[in-house]
Protein backbone atom coordinates (compact mmCIF):
# COMPACT_ATOMS: atom_id res chain seq x y z
CA UNK A 1 0.00 0.00 0.00
CA UNK A 2 2.82 2.25 0.83
CA UNK A 3 4.02 2.32 -2.78
CA UNK A 4 0.35 3.98 -3.53
CA UNK A 5 0.67 6.22 -1.20
CA UNK A 6 -1.80 5.07 1.94
CA UNK A 7 -0.22 4.93 5.04
CA UNK A 8 0.58 0.98 6.28
CA UNK A 9 2.07 -0.16 9.30
CA UNK A 10 4.27 -2.72 7.65
CA UNK A 11 7.58 -2.02 6.07
CA UNK A 12 9.26 -4.59 4.34
CA UNK A 13 12.99 -5.42 4.93
CA UNK A 14 15.74 -7.38 3.46
CA UNK A 15 18.30 -9.86 5.35
CA UNK A 16 20.82 -9.12 2.86
CA UNK A 17 23.45 -5.93 2.52
CA UNK A 18 23.03 -6.80 -1.41
CA UNK A 19 19.58 -7.10 -2.06
CA UNK A 20 19.27 -3.35 0.11
CA UNK A 21 22.16 -1.82 -1.61
CA UNK A 22 20.28 -2.60 -5.09
CA UNK A 23 16.98 -0.99 -3.52
CA UNK A 24 18.51 2.07 -2.59
CA UNK A 25 20.64 2.26 -5.81
CA UNK A 26 17.82 1.69 -8.04
CA UNK A 27 15.32 4.62 -8.42
CA UNK A 28 16.40 8.45 -7.88
CA UNK A 29 19.88 8.64 -9.98
CA UNK A 30 20.49 11.95 -9.21
CA UNK A 31 19.59 11.75 -5.14
CA UNK A 32 22.10 10.07 -2.98
CA UNK A 33 20.37 6.33 -1.48
CA UNK A 34 21.15 4.77 1.78
CA UNK A 35 20.35 1.42 3.43
CA UNK A 36 19.50 1.20 7.15
CA UNK A 37 20.77 -1.42 9.30
CA UNK A 38 18.72 -2.26 12.21
CA UNK A 39 18.92 -5.09 14.84
CA UNK A 40 15.77 -6.76 14.48
CA UNK A 41 16.08 -9.15 17.29
CA UNK A 42 17.52 -6.66 19.90
CA UNK A 43 14.39 -4.39 18.78
CA UNK A 44 11.59 -6.83 20.21
CA UNK A 45 13.14 -8.39 23.48
CA UNK A 46 13.08 -4.55 24.45
CA UNK A 47 9.77 -4.78 24.07
CA UNK A 48 9.47 -8.76 24.89
CA UNK A 49 6.61 -9.26 23.06
CA UNK A 50 5.53 -9.43 19.27
CA UNK A 51 5.53 -12.27 16.71
CA UNK A 52 6.85 -15.30 17.99
CA UNK A 53 6.25 -14.91 21.56
CA UNK A 54 2.42 -15.38 21.76
CA UNK A 55 0.64 -14.96 18.75
CA UNK A 56 -2.80 -14.50 20.01
CA UNK A 57 -1.11 -11.42 22.58
CA UNK A 58 0.17 -10.22 19.04
CA UNK A 59 -2.52 -10.60 17.33
CA UNK A 60 -5.03 -8.89 19.96
CA UNK A 61 -2.26 -5.86 20.43
CA UNK A 62 -2.59 -5.12 16.68
CA UNK A 63 -6.46 -4.92 16.73
CA UNK A 64 -6.25 -2.91 20.06
CA UNK A 65 -6.84 0.88 19.11
CA UNK A 66 -4.82 1.75 22.37
CA UNK A 67 -1.54 -0.16 21.53
CA UNK A 68 1.43 1.69 21.90
CA UNK A 69 3.58 3.33 19.32
CA UNK A 70 5.53 0.31 19.34
CA UNK A 71 7.80 -1.08 15.89
CA UNK A 72 8.28 -5.28 16.29
CA UNK A 73 9.91 -7.03 13.68
CA UNK A 74 7.90 -10.05 11.85
CA UNK A 75 8.85 -13.00 9.97
CA UNK A 76 5.86 -14.12 8.65
CA UNK A 77 5.14 -18.26 8.28
CA UNK A 78 3.96 -17.91 4.77
CA UNK A 79 6.25 -16.46 2.39
CA UNK A 80 5.56 -15.79 -1.59
CA UNK A 81 8.68 -16.30 -4.10
CA UNK A 82 9.73 -12.75 -3.92
CA UNK A 83 10.09 -12.49 -0.16
CA UNK A 84 12.07 -15.86 -0.26
CA UNK A 85 14.12 -13.86 -2.93
CA UNK A 86 14.62 -10.93 -1.44
CA UNK A 87 14.97 -12.46 2.09
CA UNK A 88 12.99 -10.70 3.07
CA UNK A 89 10.49 -9.75 6.73
CA UNK A 90 8.39 -7.30 7.74
CA UNK A 91 8.48 -4.21 10.61
CA UNK A 92 4.95 -3.64 12.24
CA UNK A 93 3.79 -0.50 14.04
CA UNK A 94 1.11 -2.01 17.21
CA UNK A 95 -0.53 1.48 16.60
CA UNK A 96 -2.75 1.53 14.02
CA UNK A 97 -1.76 5.44 12.81
CA UNK A 98 1.65 4.98 14.03
CA UNK A 99 5.21 6.14 12.26
CA UNK A 100 8.38 3.78 12.41
CA UNK A 101 10.91 6.71 12.34
CA UNK A 102 10.34 7.91 15.96
CA UNK A 103 9.22 4.55 17.27
CA UNK A 104 12.09 2.64 16.24
CA UNK A 105 15.07 5.78 16.79
CA UNK A 106 13.23 5.67 20.61
CA UNK A 107 13.86 1.88 20.96
CA UNK A 108 16.88 2.20 19.62
CA UNK A 109 18.52 4.97 21.33
CA UNK A 110 17.25 3.25 24.81
CA UNK A 111 19.34 0.25 23.71
CA UNK A 112 22.33 2.03 22.48
CA UNK A 113 22.51 3.53 25.68
CA UNK A 114 22.40 0.88 28.09
CA UNK A 115 23.96 -1.85 26.28
CA UNK A 116 26.58 0.29 24.91
CA UNK A 117 26.20 -1.38 21.80
CA UNK A 118 27.71 0.37 18.32
CA UNK A 119 26.09 -2.13 16.45
CA UNK A 120 22.86 -1.77 16.90
CA UNK A 121 21.65 0.20 13.86
CA UNK A 122 23.32 2.19 11.29
CA UNK A 123 23.37 3.72 8.24
CA UNK A 124 24.97 3.30 4.84
CA UNK A 125 25.22 5.90 2.21
CA UNK A 126 25.63 5.84 -1.48
CA UNK A 127 26.36 8.55 -3.23
CA UNK A 128 24.53 9.32 -6.41
CA UNK A 129 27.40 9.62 -8.50
CA UNK A 130 27.93 6.04 -7.59
CA UNK A 131 24.42 4.22 -8.44
CA UNK A 132 25.02 3.09 -11.49
CA UNK A 133 28.24 1.51 -10.43
CA UNK A 134 26.56 -0.06 -7.71
CA UNK A 135 23.48 -1.25 -9.96
CA UNK A 136 25.94 -3.04 -12.27
CA UNK A 137 27.94 -4.62 -9.95
CA UNK A 138 25.15 -6.02 -8.18
CA UNK A 139 23.78 -7.18 -12.07
CA UNK A 140 27.18 -9.45 -12.03
CA UNK A 141 26.35 -10.56 -8.92
CA UNK A 142 23.07 -11.52 -10.06
CA UNK A 143 21.14 -9.33 -7.68
CA UNK A 144 19.15 -7.75 -10.56
CA UNK A 145 14.98 -7.53 -10.99
CA UNK A 146 14.93 -10.66 -12.59
CA UNK A 147 16.23 -12.60 -9.84
CA UNK A 148 14.42 -10.95 -6.76
CA UNK A 149 11.04 -10.71 -8.58
CA UNK A 150 10.16 -14.22 -10.31
CA UNK A 151 7.82 -14.04 -13.12
CA UNK A 152 7.74 -11.96 -16.32
CA UNK A 153 7.35 -8.79 -14.01
CA UNK A 154 11.03 -9.18 -13.16
CA UNK A 155 12.19 -10.10 -16.54
CA UNK A 156 10.75 -6.74 -17.93
CA UNK A 157 12.11 -4.90 -15.11
CA UNK A 158 15.49 -6.54 -15.93
CA UNK A 159 14.99 -5.63 -19.45
CA UNK A 160 14.42 -2.28 -18.13
CA UNK A 161 17.41 -1.67 -15.88
CA UNK A 162 19.60 -3.77 -18.32
CA UNK A 163 18.67 -0.65 -20.89
CA UNK A 164 19.12 1.76 -18.85
CA UNK A 165 22.13 1.49 -17.70
CA UNK A 166 23.57 1.11 -21.11
CA UNK A 167 21.97 4.05 -21.96
CA UNK A 168 24.01 5.66 -19.28
CA UNK A 169 27.31 4.03 -19.82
Amino acid sequence: MQHHGAPTRLLDWTESPYVAAYFAAEQCPDKDGAVYVVHAGLVNMEHQTGPGTDSSTFEAQLKDRKSPNQVLFYYPDYQTDRMIAQRGHFSVNLHVLGGHDDSLLRTLATISQREGMGYVCGKWLIPSSQKADFVRQLRVMNVAPHAMFPGLDGLGRSVDGLIRLLVLA
